[in-house]
């Protein structure tokens, strides 16, 4: 019998902040349980965490869509948490989605002076602080707070 091992990285504990040019976009999906911040305002991608994780997490633009993911599927052991933070002119939509992994959950804190749609999946968590209207679909134990 073969067993495949995921990669796995372990944090430094030494703080570090990669800003990314990321192409345009019009929704985001934030995976793996990453934690974001999602604003709308001028386009910007900012990654928080441990210096030697930051490389493993990936922003692809597929479509219309932002994907923020680890890499390859590798398992991170974070000593300082990893945090991501979006800023688009255009927010139409912000899914969280986990693997299928049982591991942590996405959540995401969006600050919106528009209406936009999110999906939570796997116990991902959204807060929501703005002037728009939010629709929400739910599922595994997902949740929603207004702040």
């Amino acid at each position: 019998m073969r067993v495949r091992m995921r990669p796995t990285v372990i944090g430094s504990g030494r703080e570090a902040t990669d800003s990314r040019t990321v192409g345009a976009f019009a929704r985001v999906s934030i995976e793996d349980g990453l934690t974001a911040v999602i604003r709308v305002g001028p386009r910007a991608f900012s990654l928080t965490g441990d210096d030697n994780v930051l490389a493993h997490v990936e922003a692809v633009n597929n479509g219309s869509t932002l994907i923020v993911r680890l890499k390859n599927n590798t398992v991170v052991h974070s000593k300082v948490a990893l945090k991501v933070e979006v800023t688009n002119d255009q927010l139409e939509g912000i899914t969280p989605a986990m693997l299928l992994t049982a591991s942590g959950a996405s959540t995401i804190t969006a600050l919106a002076r528009q209406s936009f749609t999110v999906q939570l999946a796997a116990a991902s968590r959204l807060k929501a602080l703005g002037e728009g209207t939010v629709s929400v679909t739910t599922s595994g134990g997902s949740s929603v707070e207004k702040l």
